[in-house]
């Protein structure tokens, strides 16, 4: 029997690419894929085959209930500084390819587009928001995204 160094090259390295390529999502979670840059598709949970070296895991989104707590100041029109602190329960109800790409690529994290979604919708409402307007806050939000 000879030692062949080639093959044993040779066969790490195509157990290398296999290994590349198994992507493992999940419950609970989906996961972006991107070719350069480029949306290509959604995985979904469970065992998933990606291409070694072209496609890439760009994000992956729980579409389980989260919860984010914020904290930012805002301008009165009576120019009084108000601080708000509040603490948001969400999911992404709809999971179809469309939303979770709003989702991926809309906003860098999760505290960016609460507060985004807040600083939009605060502002029409006034500080009195959680107690009063909350009908309209809900329905500007499902306009605003899930539209």
């Amino acid at each position: 029997m000879t030692f062949v160094p080639g093959a044993f090259v040779f066969f790490g390295l195509i157990a290398l690419v296999v290994f590349l390529s198994v992507v493992i999502v999940q419950q609970g979670t989906v996961a972006v894929i991107t070719i350069f840059g480029k949306y290509q598709r959604v995985m979904t949970p469970g065992l998933n085959f990606k291409i070694p070296f072209i496609e890439y895991v760009y994000r992956r989104i729980s579409i389980q209930n989260q919860s984010v707590e914020l904290e930012f100041q805002a301008i009165t029109n009576d120019q009084a500084n108000v601080r708000f602190k509040a603490m948001l329960v969400y999911s992404v109800l709809n999971q179809s390819e469309e939303a979770i790409q709003n989702v991926a690529f809309k906003f860098v994290d999760q505290r960016s587009l609460m507060q985004a979604l807040i600083r939009t919708i605060e502002g029409p409402y006034g500080v009195t928001l959680p107690q009063k307007n909350r009908p309209k806050f809900w329905h500007c939000v499902r306009k605003l995204y899930l539209t």
